[in-house]
């Protein structure tokens, strides 16, 4: 596990089998909620590879509500968990984690 900025880690829709990529803003609210109360709260690390031709540097495979709960409590980083997949199996790693 490691520490990296929020804003170097994106997603993209068409490797996230959640709800068409997009996040549950009650889930996010209440996420977020815990960490403005608790500065030393951490929630389990999210799960990334590295971006290909991105605008971003890391790819959320799974943990896109606790990123963007990270982002709403202003939090400059996130723990991480960076695998190492090729793109073409990107998405079906994120359904096994998301499962």
């Amino acid at each position: 596990m490691t520490q990296i900025p929020v804003d170097e880690i994106g997603y993209d829709k068409k490797y996230y089998p959640r709800v068409n990529g997009k996040e549950d803003w009650m889930t996010v609210y209440r996420y977020s909620e815990t960490l403005i109360a608790d500065e030393e709260k951490e929630f389990p690390p999210i799960a990334v590879v590295r971006a290909i031709r991105k605008p971003y540097k890391f790819l959320v495979l799974d943990g896109l509500h606790r990123l963007r709960a990270y982002y709403r409590a202003e939090r400059k980083k996130i723990p991480t968990d960076v695998e190492s997949w090729p793109q073409s199996k990107w998405f079906e790693r994120s359904v096994e984690l998301n499962v």
